[in-house]
């Protein structure tokens, strides 16, 4: 039961940290930082479930990472 409270707090808290993200930068940046989400249920896929990945889920892990990069650099 407490997981659920503790899940429903997240997603909350994440929808406002979306809202409050579209405030203060342009969306482009905003939903680029967004594939972060991507990459980070990859990892948690990998460590938490042991879940096997293909090098090609390697690379496209690499190049969403590095479209961030360049997106939150370069603007």
């Amino acid at each position: 039961m407490a997981t659920g409270h503790l899940g429903r707090a997240f997603s909350l808290l994440g929808s406002l940290c979306w809202a409050w993200g579209f405030t203060l930068e342009s969306a482009v940046k905003v939903r680029t930082l967004g594939q972060i989400e991507l990459i980070m249920a990859f990892v948690i896929a990998r460590f938490t479930l042991n879940e096997k990945h293909q090098r090609a889920d390697y690379i496209a892990s690499a190049l969403v990472l590095i479209g961030v990069v360049l997106v939150t650099l370069l603007g």
